[in-house]
């Protein structure tokens, strides 16, 4: 029979873990203190211009049509960062193609620089993201909105 004090102490291990994983998102959430969704971000771009932001939206990742999307809003994400050298490249793509596995055309939060200079390939973005950081999956209620056709997929 388990005694009352080996019953107290998993509690309280419980308890404890909760408590900690609890403010390492707490944590992770006061790091990136804007949280928008593309057609927000765009909405008021000039306001974001140049700031880090957890972008939220469906990411596709295509080769020159890499993009985040929500309701009728569009960006470009670039995850190449000068200086452009063989190992750099190399080393991004293996990054992108990793987030391709596991996030292609799904609800994410990207954490990146919201950028109106960074207009994509042949400048078919209003603005992009780079000086990416991170990204992970987003509640699906934050991506509910219809999301037109990708620049870089066949309408």
């Amino acid at each position: 029979m388990v005694g009352a004090k080996a019953i107290a102490g998993s509690l309280l291990l419980v308890i404890s873990a909760a408590t900690s994983a609890a403010g390492q998102a707490t944590q992770e959430e006061a790091a990136c203190t804007i949280r928008a969704d593309v057609e927000k971000l765009l909405k008021d771009k000039q306001r974001y211009d140049q700031k880090v932001v957890c972008a939220v939206g469906r990411v596709h990742l295509q080769f020159e049509g890499d993009s985040l999307a929500s309701g009728a809003g569009e960006i470009w994400v670039n995850y190449y960062e000068p200086p452009y050298t063989k190992q750099s490249v190399e080393r991004e793509r293996e990054r992108m193609e990793a987030w391709k596995r596991k996030y292609q055309d799904q609800c994410v939060v990207i954490r990146g620089r919201f950028n109106l200079a960074e207009t994509g390939h042949f400048g078919l973005w209003p603005a992009g993201l780079d000086k990416l950081e991170t990204i992970s999956s987003a509640n699906l209620q934050e991506c509910v909105a219809p999301i037109k056709p990708s620049k870089g997929t066949k309408k």
